[in-house]
């Protein structure tokens, strides 16, 4: 994901699935970068392997502890190739050597492709000062002789696979003022040794495995400025001394387990821009005056906390906000009005909490934000707010990415002027009481992915413009009251990976082009519609559908050949409609289908034995006509999990299931199909018709006829045993050869039997 400058922040400090630590030299850290790179005023630029060619000459300690380094990497990408005999390490690739003693101050091969492991080696570097092994994939423990390194200041691991506790030893680079060990897999805590760095400026651990408390050891260094410790299992409390780390700027601690009162001392904390501890177990309020105590704030993200009290009207005076994020808790009493003052404001995240009371005004504040010109994300759901939706969201900046109102209270229709939001990716209205037509003018959003009406009640047919949406992955529409039929311009979204009309009323076939055009389908859902037809043979294209639901419809026809395609196919719901035949073999395909449901059709046939072999959880084949014998294994011993119920001819089984004993009769039927039985029945008729004028084969003409109509019969009982046709026919076989296609006839009869 790429993110600019002025979102870097946002993106970090939220701690959302896709956020990252930063870099040191991202641009937005322009005060980090700078540090971090003023050791290098003075020195040598960094030489690739196609620079400067010079003698091996100079500090072999480096020299040969640098190709010691290289022996322990794996280098996919050949960055070490230069690091050889032939030149002098100082031109080597990502080396930075010190002018006056020829010494290397600076390891720089972050993104370089590099495996393997870290060498204790690097300890013998005693002249470094930075270290950037960042986003490679090196494992292993970070070598305890990087504490040997008295000058280093700056060190950066990020996103690496690094193993092991954080070295104790590093606490021994006194001058250290920057660490980055995130995005590893390190464990344990931090060393308590680490209270001896009082240089430590900026500390950077997120996302690895580390637990235990952190203030004990954290308290001391009061030079800190930055603190990332999010997606760990720290624990404990926020002591209230935290108060006393005047320097801190940016804190970012979401992810993590820790507990209590948020202490009142963390709003001393006055030069803070950045207070991030989401996804903890925090409870407190937030003071009324919370803008005078922390005027600098940029971020406040208190997320998925247990905080109660009303939101702050003097937020609106912290006039640098460009993210309030305060979902998932307990606040109450309604959203300031004046949040509409800021005009930085980038996110604007309070749902899940109970800011609303189902009242008519309890949307009047979203008027207001419409001054909010770099508004990007605004999420307002579970909110029990109530109220007509304002005509004024139509006009807010064409820059708001995500707008979330699902799961309210929330009536009226959907503005007409929503098209002119040209960069809405996320548009979620579920659960409301929402009214009338999708404006036709969605079609224009070409950056929607996601579009969420369901559980409304919305009326009139499903926009053709939808179509136009070629970036669309889900649409759910299911719960309302559309009609039409389900457009095939739908077909266009490639994209396409849930679909959900499921409970409307709509009518006319499944679209065929639909299963062509959108080839990443995951999940379609058609049930408790009217729809008719068959189910399309294209279906089978779709390689990539886990679950298709098309029950309760009026949809007719076999189960298509081409089901087998459907290869990922987990849920399959066919029941309610008026589909027949027999299940085909090639549903023996769908070896990892779990639920499977084909109720109340008209299926006939035998239960296929593989049946028992696949891993299924749920089998509804009731109210059907199959007949034969029960498998025995897999799901049909579950009785739990297995509808058979409304199939009079079904025998065998477990005896949990109360069935008849099969007899051999109820076993050769079930192996020999009925279009054969039928089969054999029209020929012996069409033989008797053939020969009727014959009055001499008068008798053997009656008999044929007679098997004919006894092949032919419904029920099981009144059917004639197909060894006893077969006897039958060849009784009569001599008196009829001698007519034209009787030899091919009784050819086939003697196959058979």
């Amino acid at each position: 994901m790429d993110v600019d400058a002025a979102t870097f922040p946002l993106f970090y400090l939220i701690n959302k699935p896709h956020s990252f630590p930063p870099s040191l030299s991202t641009p937005d850290n322009k005060r980090d970068m700078v540090v971090f790179f003023i050791i290098t005023m003075f020195l040598l630029p960094v030489v690739t392997c196609a620079g400067m060619v010079s003698s091996t000459s100079g500090n072999e300690t480096d020299h040969f502890a640098l190709l010691a380094i290289k022996s322990a990497l794996k280098d996919q990408l050949g960055v070490l190739n230069c690091w050889n005999h032939s030149r002098h390490h100082c031109y080597w690739e990502g080396i930075i050597c010190g002018n006056r003693h020829r010494r290397v101050v600076a390891l720089s091969l972050s993104s370089s492709g590099l495996a393997g492991a870290i060498s204790p080696y690097i300890g013998n570097l005693s002249f470094l000062r930075s270290i950037d092994l960042s986003s490679n994939a090196l494992g292993g423990p970070i070598p305890a002789e990087i504490g040997l390194l008295s000058r280093l200041s700056h060190i950066n691991l990020y996103k690496n696979l690094l193993t092991g506790e954080i070295p104790s030893s590093i606490s021994n680079c006194l001058r250290l003022q920057y660490v980055s060990f995130g995005g590893n897999l390190l464990v344990g805590g931090i060393p308590p040794e680490f209270k001896s760095l009082l240089m430590l400026k900026g500390l950077y651990i997120p996302r690895n495995n580390l637990t235990g408390p952190i203030f004990s050891t954290i308290l001391n260094l009061t030079s800190l400025e930055d603190l990332f410790a999010s997606f760990n299992a720290f624990m404990g409390i926020i002591p209230e001394n935290i108060g006393q780390m005047k320097n801190l700027v940016r804190l970012g601690l979401g992810v993590n387990l820790f507990n209590g009162m948020l202490p009142s001392s963390i709003y001393n904390l006055s030069s803070i821009n950045a207070l991030s501890l989401s996804f903890n177990q925090l409870h407190g309020t937030l003071p009324p005056n919370i803008a005078s105590k922390l005027p600098h704030l940029k971020i406040l993200d208190l997320d998925d906390n247990h905080f109660i009290g009303s939101l702050p009207i003097s937020l609106s005076n912290i006039s640098g906000l460009t993210t309030i994020a305060l979902s998932d808790s307990k606040f109450t009493g309604g959203v300031p009005w004046n949040l509409g003052n800021l005009k930085h404001l980038q996110v604007l995240q309070i749902g899940n909490n109970s800011l609303g009371n189902g009242g008519a005004n309890d949307l009047d504040f979203l008027n207001f934000l419409v001054n909010c010109t770099n508004l990007e994300h605004l999420d307002l759901a579970l909110n029990n707010f109530g109220g007509v939706l304002p005509n004024g969201i139509a006009n807010f900046t064409a820059k708001l990415k995500t707008l979330e109102l699902s799961n309210n209270l929330i009536s009226g229709r959907i503005p007409i002027g929503i098209g002119r939001l040209a960069n809405l990716g996320r548009l979620d209205m579920q659960s409301n009481k929402l009214s009338g037509t999708i404006p036709y003018d969605i079609g224009k959003l070409q950056k929607l992915e996601l579009i969420a009406f369901g559980e409304n009640i919305f009326t009139g047919i499903i926009p053709r413009s939808l179509g136009n949406i070629t970036m669309l992955s889900t649409l759910s529409l299911e719960g309302n009251y559309f009609q039409g039929d389900v457009p095939s311009s739908l077909s266009n979204c490639q994209n396409l990976n849930y679909l959900n009309v499921y409970q409307n009323n709509l009518t006319g076939a499944i679209p065929k082009n639909l299963f062509e055009g959108s080839p990443h389908l995951v999940e379609l859902r058609l049930e408790n519609n009217r729809l008719e037809g068959p189910l399309p043979l294209e279906v089978g294209q779709q390689k990539n559908l886990v679950l298709l639901g098309v029950a309760n419809n009026k949809l007719s026809g076999e189960i298509p050949s081409a089901i087998d395609g459907c290869s990922s196919l987990l849920y399959l719901y066919m029941e309610g409609n008026m589909f027949h035949g027999h299940i085909p073999a090639s549903l023996g395909g769908l070896k990892s289908i779990q639920e499977l449901d084909l109720s109340h059709n008209n299926f006939s046939g035998p239960i296929p034995t593989y049946l028992s072999k696949f891993p299924l959880t749920y089998l509804n084949l009731s109210y059907n006509h199959f007949e034969g014998e029960v498998p025995v294994g897999g799901v049909f011993v579950n009785t739990s999990a297995l509808f058979l119920d409304g199939n009079p001819e079904l025998c065998g089984g477990i005896l949990a299931l109360h069935l008849p004993k099969c007899t051999g009769e109820d076993v050769t039927k079930a192996k020999i199909s009925f279009k054969l039985r039928l089969i054999i029945s029209c020929a012996c008729i069409l033989i008797g018709v053939a020969i009727v004028q014959a009055a001499t084969w008068m008798n053997s003409v009656v008999t044929m006829m007679k098997i004919g109509v006894a092949c032919s019969m419904e029920s099981l009982q009144d059917r004639i045993k197909l060894k006893d046709a077969l006897a039958e026919l060849l009784n009569v076989k001599d008196d009829l050869i001698q007519f034209q296609g009787m030899n091919g006839l009784f050819c086939i009869i003697t196959t058979l039997n």
